[in-house]
């Protein structure tokens, strides 16, 4: 009797080694995934969308890096949508630096009202992934500025 026990024992032993075994080849290698990419993103407004001729409005942008690395912010900018404009830029308040995992910041476009009319205006950021180079651009929505 204790040698069909012992001998039983043995086998379940056996069986679950040989299970683990199976369970480790068919996983793969054990390596922590790598961080997920950066992603950047870029939110617009304007602190005046109606404004008269004279006055100083402003676009603010904030944008940030969403992702699980590091960008290097090369540039952001803002550019007009429409055709003809109603305001021209005076001046932009920006920074280069690196947006850590979670981190946003914002800049500040300066536009003078120089006659009645609607401009568009959208904001794009860019920079590098940081460790891959990967260029990374994205563009905001777009904000409107009436000049009365």
């Amino acid at each position: 009797m204790k040698y069909v026990l012992k001998q039983r024992f043995l086998l379940t032993l056996a069986v679950s080694l040989m299970l683990i075994m199976m369970a480790v080849v068919m996983a793969g290698p054990m390596v922590a995934d790598a961080a997920t990419p950066a992603q950047l993103y870029i939110r617009a407004i304007s602190t005046e969308p109606y404004t008269s001729v004279g006055q100083q409005p402003k676009v603010v942008a904030t944008y940030g890096n969403t992702g699980g690395t590091a960008v290097d912010v090369y540039d952001a900018y803002c550019y007009y949508t429409t055709a003809t404009q109603s305001v021209y830029s005076t001046r932009i308040i920006f920074t280069k630096q690196t947006l850590i995992p979670g981190q946003n910041a914002n800049m500040e476009y300066d536009f003078y009202a120089y006659r009645t009319g609607t401009t568009g205006v959208r904001c794009v950021v860019d920079g590098f992934e940081a460790g891959t180079g990967r260029f990374l651009a994205m563009t905001s929505n777009e904000v409107t500025i009436t000049v009365r």
